[in-house]
């Protein structure tokens, strides 16, 4: 093979591509601050009805999320981050290597992780709305449920925290792990949406639908909102 053609596709493959859209970069540390709000509300604060108006947000974050899953751009739908349990064994077995891989989306163990975090972030979510201390925090569904129950799904919501929060640790080991072995800074692709060294077949998003993200986002608080004030009505 020609020189020429071997650097031009080296070049091309050490070309930064688009590949996390703008909104999912915004949905990401949003919620990351968002987690902080809530716990620091709890733990330190003690003001519950910033937590739960965090509570509201964060739900909000998670419905857009969702729905952002089938129609945003191609690296942040869920499809394109399903994988097989063969393929997820084999990229087990090539996590402890120093090789990048050639994902340009989610890998394997990433995909996991985010069906996971979504997972426990809306059972904390959905829990809230129905939690109570019975003297001064009733979240908006409390009254539609038993006591018996509000205190079940209360208890069910403190205790899924700390899995969140094992969860959050978790992955923020996994992304120093990146970083200081593998060489693959995944902070900066989830602040400037880009990444190198990909192979020739990855393609960079074309856009990152934001007026799309924009409207969603208006439809999905008021969604919530509506939600909030048909429970409290």
């Amino acid at each position: 093979m020609p020189k020429e053609e071997v650097t031009s596709k080296e070049k091309q493959k050490n070309t930064p591509k688009l590949v996390w859209d703008l909104p999912i970069r915004v949905f990401h540390w949003l919620l990351a601050i968002l987690i902080l709000g809530s716990w620091y509300t709890v733990e330190i604060d003690y003001e519950m009805t910033n937590h739960m108006r965090i509570g509201y947000a964060v739900l909000t974050l998670l419905l857009f999320r969702l729905i952002w899953g089938f129609v945003g751009p191609k690296y942040a739908r869920f499809s394109s981050f399903v994988f097989g349990p063969r393929e997820t064994l084999d990229y087990i077995k090539y996590f402890f290597s120093k090789k990048r891989g050639a994902y340009a989306g989610h890998n394997p163990l990433g995909a996991i992780a985010t069906f996971v975090m979504l997972s426990v972030l809306i059972f904390q979510g959905v829990t809230g709305l129905f939690a109570t201390d019975d003297f001064y925090v009733y979240g908006p569904f409390s009254g539609w449920v038993s006591g018996e129950i509000s205190f079940l799904l209360t208890d069910l919501h403190y205790k899924s925290s700390d899995i969140l929060f094992i969860i959050i640790g978790i992955h923020i080991a996994a992304i120093f792990y990146y970083v200081l072995f593998k060489r693959h800074n995944l902070i900066k692709s989830m602040l400037t949406g880009r990444k190198s060294n990909l192979q020739s077949h990855w393609e960079s998003i074309s856009s990152s639908k934001t007026m799309l993200a924009i409207v969603l986002m208006l439809v999905c608080s008021g969604a919530i909102y509506a939600l909030i004030t048909y429970a409290n009505s």
